[in-house]
């Protein structure tokens, strides 16, 4: 779990650093600017949210022993493609809902959750479990939007304390550590079904 979490924030930082080094760029067309902002940088954080749940698998799970993650990828027509693409909707998608951009996270721990369901379906008719569920219900769901709408007000306060360079950068890599702890309790919620199995 902590090479999943090194992985994300090291690939997260990197991806913030090419966000500012885009947007700081004047040589850029507009058509360029925004296909930076809908398309490409969308892409490139639906991967390191990929990269984090396949990292993770099966710890965030909460399992020991589960199938490796290449075999339930590949044992489904087309599960690899279904898989991105469904993380990639999501970032395409949830920014285009009225007010919900402004909650500092939501779009990455949707990401994650979807991820993480996906994954989980696939993990639990390997191992024989016919019914399950991938909604976390509303008690657990307003937990893991409490921990998104902490996660953002404490990187907004780090922005607004430190006295730092490049506090925008502290704060957001700030965030995306903080979104790591709604990802892990989605994901043992959902592993918590397996018991017994």
């Amino acid at each position: 779990m902590l090479t999943a979490v090194f992985l994300f924030v090291l690939g997260s930082i990197g991806l913030l650093f090419l966000e500012e080094y885009l947007h700081n760029r004047p040589s850029i067309s507009n058509l360029g600017t925004w296909l930076s902002e809908h398309l490409y940088l969308p892409m490139l954080r639906a991967g390191l949210v990929l990269i984090f749940v396949a990292a993770a698998y099966p710890a965030l799970f909460g399992l020991q022993d589960a199938p490796a993650i290449d075999s339930l990828l590949s044992a489904g027509r087309y599960r690899l493609d279904w898989w991105v693409n469904g993380v990639l909707l999501v970032s395409l998608a949830l920014p285009t809902i009225p007010g919900l951009g402004r909650i500092p996270g939501i779009v990455l721990t949707i990401q994650g959750m979807v991820a993480s369901a996906m994954l989980f379906g696939w993990v639990a008719q390997d191992m024989g479990l016919h019914q399950y569920w991938l909604f976390p219900g509303w008690s657990l769901l307003g937990k893991i939007l409490l921990i998104t709408g902490a996660a953002g007000l404490l990187s907004w306060m780090a922005a607004y304390y430190l006295q730092v360079a490049r506090k925008r950068l502290v704060a957001e890599s700030l965030r995306l550590l903080a979104q790591m702890p709604a990802l892990i309790i989605f994901g043992s919620a959902l592993g918590r079904q397996l018991d017994g199995l």
